[in-house]
């Protein structure tokens, strides 16, 4: 929403006075401008690790097609469509009701994924609605089968239980937030990313 960014660069401003040396920050969700801080502040990636598991585990999965859950997104779906090799990058259109938070509808998808093994890719999931619309547009729009890779897992309210009756064969989601790995949920660690910046 307007003026998040702002509340983010409040917070940041407010650890810098509380006496940190650095921020270091994962997959950020609001952009923090840079001028109100005097700090360095780090935003470092998740994908690489995110990717390495993927291709360590998933070796097997053919036609592979990345998705962006909305246009926002397209980048981050374009980046990591290049670490897996992956051509077919597919675009999720989607509605938002503004006066209800966290409540969204997938309306049009751009790209072809009949046949095809499917990989949502968002930086963060929390009521799940965003991700299970998507997965719902994807499959009937013909998509073989459906994976989604996220960095944080808020995974709020009934969002657990939604996914477990999804369409959704596997969501892989750091632990930036204490996850349990379960049938649908894969955890991958960020730990040596975090280490690496802290020690450097």
């Amino acid at each position: 929403k307007p003026g998040t960014p702002v509340s983010a660069s409040l917070i940041a401003n407010f650890i810098e006075h509380a006496g940190a040396s650095k921020i270091i920050t994962v997959d950020i969700h609001s952009r923090i401008e840079n001028d109100m801080i005097k700090i360095p502040l780090v935003d470092l990636s998740a994908n690489r690790y995110l990717v390495q598991f993927l291709k360590s585990q998933y070796k097997d999965i053919k036609n592979l097609v990345v998705a962006s859950p909305d246009k926002g997104g397209i980048l981050r779906a374009t980046s990591f469509a290049k670490l897996l090799n992956v051509s077919d990058v597919v675009i999720i259109y989607k509605e938002r009701d503004i006066q209800k938070e966290n409540i969204s509808r997938a309306v049009k998808l751009v790209g072809n994924v009949a046949g095809k093994d499917v990989l949502i890719v968002d930086d963060m999931i929390d009521t799940g609605g965003t991700l299970i619309g998507a997965s719902e547009l994807l499959q009937k729009k013909g998509a073989k089968s459906i994976y989604a890779v996220v960095t944080h897992g808020v995974f709020s309210g009934s969002a657990m239980e939604r996914i477990k009756e999804s369409s959704i064969k596997e969501i892989f989601v750091t632990d930036t937030i204490p996850q349990k790995t379960n049938e649908k949920i894969k955890v991958v660690s960020v730990a040596k990313l975090l280490a690496d910046e802290i020690l450097e």
